[in-house]
């Protein structure tokens, strides 16, 4: 490489590397800024009766949604495996047809299986929330 292709090279690195410095530095402010946010406790909160009654019901809704979740993953999973074995299956017995359809209906239900544990623990992480940061208030 010429001495001058070089230099231009090496001009076009140092400005790249201080625009991504620049970029950065901007980055960690505002994870600075936003830090205090999303390390603070969440607050307590106390609900009055009436509210904490009101409160109660629609958290046992969530509790029965919860059940129903797990079933239906239950459910998904049973499937999976239902699926996993029909195409171990048609694979013994020289059905290759059979084999890519079973194998996508088991990885269908293996997806939902994951959607349905994705969902289960967010709602479980948000019954575990609601115990520790709910309470009714001493009326």
């Amino acid at each position: 490489m010429n001495p001058r292709a070089r230099q231009t090279t090496q001009a076009l690195l140092d400005a790249v590397r201080r625009r991504m410095g620049t970029v950065i530095s901007v980055l960690d402010e505002m994870l600075d800024h936003h830090e205090a946010e999303l390390t603070a406790p969440v607050a307590r909160v106390e609900l009055t009766s009436e509210q904490h009654i009101l409160a109660e019901a629609a958290r046992r809704e969530v509790e029965e949604s919860l059940r129903m979740l797990e079933a239906a993953a239950a459910e998904a999973s049973a499937k999976a495996r239902d699926w996993q074995a029909k195409a171990e299956f048609a694979e013994r017995i020289g059905r290759a047809d059979l084999v890519g359809q079973a194998r996508e209906n088991a990885a269908a239900a293996e997806r939902g299986l994951l959607a349905y544990s994705r969902e289960l623990n967010e709602t479980r992480a948000f019954l575990h929330e609601w115990s520790v940061r709910v309470a009714a208030a001493d009326d």
